[in-house]
């Protein structure tokens, strides 16, 4: 382990473990933590990694995927197997033969929480970390809610931030969250079909692609409130691979009896 001692944290107490063969990116990466009060631990192989107790001394673990002998994908299925509640954030710039994005794709199918594209500004680390650990040791559910109304993505923040078994966030746009290598992992999605730009149809399709594990939920009242489209726009989304579908407006007990029902 390079650095052995963790770094100094008086605010947060949220310990990072970075593991990465570059001395150069850890020195960066862990200077960052510093300047946000994190504590880090520093890990120049996955080996080295394996050998720090996570469950115990460590709250997120963020890894590079591209690493000699053994890489940042079978690092972060022998982390989970070690802590199966591990919050793992993959890290990646690409290779001479993969794209970033190919390698972060692989990574949130091999079972990070969240990616980041390198070189990140420390904001974009901080946030990443943030929401990530939001959801540690308490088993919420993390629910992206896209739909070009502000008002229902607000109303559905409410909906879910008045329990406690949710971290939730909302996006007005289906153009960037779905297809960005950036966003942070999600349980479910909760889409509206009919949006300007992207649909809630290319979410569902993206979603599919890359990301099998996330759950989608499809929600319509119909373009301009027509029942024959909204009941075709739900039953297309059904067959391309949605979840689940709901009909707006929705009550709040329905919403999250749906949302419980298809992570279940």
């Amino acid at each position: 382990m390079v650095g052995g001692a963790a770094l100094e944290n008086s605010r947060r107490h949220i310990a990072v473990l970075v593991i990465d063969d570059s001395d150069t990116i850890l020195k960066v990466v862990g200077e960052m933590l510093y300047d946000g009060e994190y504590q880090a631990f520093l890990a120049r192989s996955m080996d080295a990694a394996l050998n720090i107790n996570v469950r115990d001394q460590v709250d997120v673990i963020l890894v590079d995927i591209v690493m000699p002998e053994m890489d940042g994908l079978e690092g972060i299925q022998a982390l989970r197997e070690m802590d199966p509640d591990a919050r793992i954030i993959g890290m990646s710039s690409g290779d001479s033969s993969r794209s970033s994005y190919d390698l972060l794709r692989c990574a949130r199918r091999a079972g990070a929480d969240a990616v980041i594209r390198k070189p990140f500004k420390k904001d974009q680390l901080f946030e990443v970390i943030k929401q990530v650990s939001a959801s540690a040791g308490v088993g919420r559910l993390r629910v992206l809610a896209i739909d070009d109304s502000r008002t229902i993505g607000k109303a559905i923040e409410q909906i879910l931030d008045n329990t406690d078994r949710f971290v939730v966030s909302s996006s007005l746009s289906a153009d960037d969250a779905p297809s960005s290598p950036q966003i942070v992992g999600v349980d479910v999605i909760v889409t509206d079909i009919f949006m300007p730009g992207e649909s809630g149809i290319d979410v569902i399709e993206k979603v599919h692609d890359n990301w099998p594990g996330v759950k989608v939920i499809a929600m319509s009242a119909g373009y301009g409130g027509d029942e024959e489209t909204r009941g075709k726009a739900l039953l297309a989304a059904d067959k391309i691979g949605a979840a689940a579908t709901i009909t707006k407006p929705f009550k709040k007990d329905a919403l999250i009896s749906l949302i419980e029902d298809v992570v279940r």
